[in-house]
């Protein structure tokens, strides 16, 4: 199978290793829903120089993350993704660095809005990427970030919104990979919308994010890292 240049067998066997990695760094945190491919296919487009907002909880993020000279998950919670959204209207001034934050849907995640608006109104190098494992849950907390409330703030804005399989290592990539384009370019902002399976979900390995990303490899004869 031919080469695609857009995503070349080295690319991907570097996405194997992370998301290794990531498996093992988020078995250890016990996160509640399986955010491996996500972290992987986000980290793996961050550069030196670029920003990553993350909770200040998670270990994950910051391990996988580049190196920084300060922290960038110390903001309270309330205003961590409107510094984010600051931060990258300061990164746009230096040339073609971006901001990535993450946050989770369903929880109450606050300043969203503001971040979003500030970032599309700039035209800004932000990345929101909202983490949803709500399938099978009951009714979201009062306030929290859902997609009926993303969906119409965006469309207000006139912001895209990449909704992608947060379980697919490739299609997470390939959604980064868009972002990061728009943001390096000067096209501005936008949301990654990524659905993951929920902790209580039985999977086989086969169906594990690190199972499809071999099947994915097998299937096109690319040889995996050891």
């Amino acid at each position: 199978m031919a080469e695609n240049p857009l995503l070349p067998h080295r690319k991907l066997q570097e996405l194997f290793t992370i998301l290794s990695r990531a498996r093992v760094l988020e078995k250890k945190q016990r996160t509640p829903f399986g955010r491996e491919a996500v972290l992987a296919a986000t980290t793996i487009h961050l550069e030196a120089g670029d920003y990553l907002s993350s909770p200040l909880s998670d270990k994950p993020a910051e391990l996988l993350g580049p190196a920084r000279k300060s922290p960038a998950s110390y903001a309270d919670e309330a205003t961590r993704l409107p510094l984010a959204a600051a931060t990258a209207r300061g990164l746009q001034l230096t040339g073609d660095r971006i901001a990535l934050a993450y946050t989770t849907a369903g929880e109450k995640a606050q300043g969203w809005e503001d971040a979003l608006t500030i970032a599309q109104t700039e035209r800004l190098p932000f990345v929101l990427c909202v983490v949803d494992a709500t399938a099978g849950r009951g009714k979201a907390a009062s306030k929290a970030l859902t997609w009926p409330a993303l969906e119409t703030l965006c469309r207000k804005l006139q912001m895209p919104i990449l909704t992608v399989d947060g379980d697919d290592a490739v299609a997470m990539y390939r959604a980064m990979q868009e972002a990061t384009l728009r943001g390096r370019t000067t096209l501005g902002p936008c949301v990654i919308w990524a659905v993951v399976t929920p902790a209580a979900t039985k999977l086989t390995p086969s169906q594990t994010p690190l199972g499809r990303l071999k099947r994915y490899l097998a299937a096109r004869n690319i040889s995996r890292p050891q």
